[in-house]
């Protein structure tokens, strides 16, 4: 045995490294406006402001340049910066479904026809949720009965067929000729069909307490939000889906449409009280969450490929790789419990951006200029764990950010 008199043993040092762009659905989660890319993490976009009416709730339609708004106090028409009240009553709830002529609009007490700056008062009864499958518009009615228009016909409903459900229903969606009806019990209609009850059939029980608004087509299939989780709907069948996000969110009053191959949805975060607070871009092909904003939206939609979205009342659309990033990683201890002295990080950006490291001691920020090659940031500080936050103004592309430390251990 090797004896050291009158002094402390060596200390060999121990090198660590953590790879920080190797992120989980939850960590992608804490980090605003970013999105996996196969170049890195890549900004998604800065909402840009509407001119809208006061106090908006929903954007409804877009048909031709003009925008139709259900607000607090009824249905508007916007075209550039002129905007026009069309129905001055308030409504609890409105929805719509859009056809090359006119956008039909589902309101909680009255239906309407609406083109340019005018509407029509229609006769048929207020509809929860509206729908438009294979030329046919689908109205689901609050006393859950399914109302189905003649082929192309959206303005005349003398001739409309009523199919009476069983069961409390809160919407209806798409997916090419196949129209869903969803509610605890969820139904498959064969909109080419001629209308008649016969075509209904059941496909769910026990889904619970579906969220009207978190409905959307992404080509074949469908997707929606329960109480109970997050479901797919394709080839007429109702499946859970993103089962791993469960224990991550909480989906009453959630919201969502589809947009760009993705399902956006904004919900709360488990334990959140209160509205929405996050929103996220989930891939339907990987089950995965590919990026993150982190605040939410009351309402969600998308008409011509251009996402819009309603926050406290005023609406906005996404102006894509813009406006502030922040990527966030907490928690980091670098697969070691043991106390690590900071050495470096190396960071690949596309612009300037600010660095900010979280250590025991304190935090320090540093400044690193946009460059295609990787720049190498000396650090100081130790703990157990640490933080980083990267933050840009303008939009970024991350594609490297790797953290080095190293630990001490004793020899003999």
């Amino acid at each position: 045995m090797i004896f050291y008199p009158n002094r402390l043993p060596p200390r060999a040092s121990v090198s660590v490294r953590a790879d920080l762009l190797s992120l989980s659905d939850a960590q992608l989660t804490m980090c605003d406006n970013l999105r996996r890319s196969p170049a890195g993490l890549r900004t998604i976009g800065g909402f840009e402001r509407l001119s809208a009416p006061p106090q908006v709730k929903r954007v409804l339609a877009r048909l031709g340049e003009t925008l139709y708004f259900h607000a607090e106090d009824g249905l508007y028409a916007a075209t550039g910066e002129e905007v026009v009240a069309l129905v001055n009553v308030t409504y609890d709830e409105m929805s719509a479904a859009r056809f090359d002529d006119g956008v039909f609009v589902g309101g909680s007490k009255r239906n309407y026809w609406v083109k340019g700056a005018s509407s029509q008062m229609m006769s048929v009864l207020p509809f929860k949720s509206v729908e438009t499958a294979c030329d046919r518009l689908f109205g689901l009615s609050y006393k859950n009965d399914l109302h189905v228009s003649p082929a192309a016909i959206h303005d005349d409903w003398r001739n409309a067929v009523t199919i009476n459900l069983t069961t409390d229903c809160e919407a209806v969606v798409a997916a090419k000729s196949v129209l869903y009806v969803l509610g605890d019990v969820c139904y498959r209609y064969n909109s080419r069909a001629l209308e008649t009850d016969s075509e209904l059939r059941v496909i769910g029980r026990g889904i619970g307490n579906v969220q009207r608004e978190s409905t959307a087509t992404l080509g074949g299939e469908a997707f929606f939000a329960a109480d109970t989780g997050l479901y797919r709907l394709f080839d007429g069948k109702a499946e859970r889906a993103f089962v791993k996000l469960d224990d991550l969110f909480n989906y009453e009053g959630a919201v969502a449409c589809g947009w760009g191959g993705m399902w956006i949805l904004s919900c709360k975060r488990l334990g959140s009280v209160g509205a929405n607070d996050v929103t996220l871009l989930l891939d339907p092909a990987s089950e995965s969450v590919v990026g993150a904003f982190d605040f939410g939206f009351a309402s969600l939609s998308c008409f011509g490929n251009v996402l819009y979205g309603v926050r406290e009342g005023e609406a906005y659309r996404l102006v894509p790789h813009s406006g502030e990033s922040v990527f966030k990683r907490t928690n980091i201890d670098m697969g070691s419990k043991n106390m690590k002295y900071l050495d470096k990080l190396t960071v690949r950006v596309s612009d300037d951006c600010v660095l900010c490291v979280t250590s025991k001691d304190a935090t320090r920020e540093y400044f690193v200029k946009g460059s295609p090659a990787a720049a190498e940031v000396k650090l100081f500080g130790c703990g157990e764990e640490f933080g980083v936050e990267v933050r840009s103004q303008n939009g970024l592309c991350l594609s490297e950010l790797q953290l080095f430390a190293h630990t001490q251990r004793e020899t003999v």
